[in-house]
């Protein structure tokens, strides 16, 4: 009850900094401004349903909740979906991994995923190695990975990658590059990393506040309010000066050195 209480407040009182939930519909082309790392993610995803092969074999590595399965399975592919046995969505897996290993044969899928989860693993090189094992020839891995993100669990945080440094991860096993790019910039980057501060510091204010007894609820109140009231505001006044940087930074060209994560499309040869 407690959880639901603080998840109430933060977005009807906080609703500047949960920017990815309320300012932008999820998956939108506006939402690439805010949160592109989960628009390139869904673009990506629906693209790959729609030009993969009829009745292809889709595996999709750390699946968590599954929401690619609907789309995988809309266009008539054969989803399996596995996650290590702590994932979030236990329930939902078709199996479960242990490591990077994966327990299926070789030469038997056409597209692999590997969607937030290579940063999540301590041996990245033996799990593209894997992704490379089972998968067909000519068969395509999709990966999407952080770089500047903050530290997370899920249940352990391991790596970071440059799209360079994950470019030569895909061809050292014998795939070659189809597609790559950064994901972000500079200001979604310093967006993304303010509103996640903030809104966990909030959180933690919350909690401790609905942790009280109804009398102290009560004389801490108006505290409580100021402080949602004052960091509200200045939340939406670095918001606003973030996105009047993002617009002038397109008059120039300049080099892309701040990025939240990165994409990578490649084939097996």
């Amino acid at each position: 009850m407690r959880e639901f209480l603080v998840k109430i407040f933060i977005y009807l009182f906080y609703g500047s900094l949960c920017y990815k939930k309320i300012v932008t519909p999820q998956f939108t082309k506006l939402s690439e401004w805010f949160d592109p790392y989960t628009y390139w993610s869904k673009k990506n995803i629906v693209t790959l349903a729609s030009e993969l092969e009829s009745s292809g074999n889709v595996l999709d590595v750390g699946s968590g909740g599954q929401w690619a399965r609907s789309i995988f399975e809309k266009e008539g592919h054969k989803y399996l979906g596995c996650d290590i046995e702590e994932s979030v969505s236990p329930d939902k897996q078709d199996f479960f991994v242990d490591g990077a290993l994966i327990p299926l044969p070789k030469n038997s899928q056409d597209l692999v995923i590997s969607n937030s989860v290579l940063e999540h693993i301590d041996t990245p090189e033996l799990a593209v190695s894997e992704a490379n094992r089972v998968l067909k020839k000519g068969g395509h891995l999709y990966c999407q990975t952080n770089f500047l993100y903050q530290e997370h669990g899920n249940p352990s945080d391991y790596y970071r990658f440059t799209l360079s440094g994950l470019q030569a991860l895909m061809i050292r096993h014998n795939f070659s590059i189809v597609d790559a790019a950064k994901i972000g910039n500079f200001s979604t980057f310093i967006i993304d990393n303010v509103a996640s501060y903030l809104v966990g510091k909030m959180s933690i204010i919350l909690t401790y506040f609905f942790s009280l007894s109804f009398v102290r609820r009560f004389v801490f109140l108006p505290l409580l309010m100021i402080t949602i009231v004052v960091n509200n505001l200045i939340s939406s006044i670095s918001l606003i000066l973030f996105l009047s940087i993002k617009v002038l930074g397109l008059i120039g060209v300049s080099k892309n050195l701040y990025y939240p994560g990165v994409y990578i499309l490649c084939r097996k040869m």
